[in-house]
């Protein structure tokens, strides 16, 4: 199955952060974000796309 191109460029761009040293964190309310130490972080736009997380998941 072929992940949807949106998908496609978030997942480029999360390449991108994680090459800078930034890594994806679930938080408490389910959703994910990106930090690059415990106290930064920025909660990204497909917070709740059960979608995206079980095909980041998956990959």
């Amino acid at each position: 199955m072929k992940p949807p191109k949106e998908y496609i460029t978030i997942a480029i761009k999360l390449h991108e952060r994680f090459m800078q040293g930034w890594r994806i964190t679930p938080t408490a309310e389910g959703h994910i974000k990106y930090v690059k130490n415990e106290n930064d972080g920025q909660a990204l736009s497909f917070q709740n796309d059960k979608k995206f997380k079980d095909w980041i998941l998956e990959a």
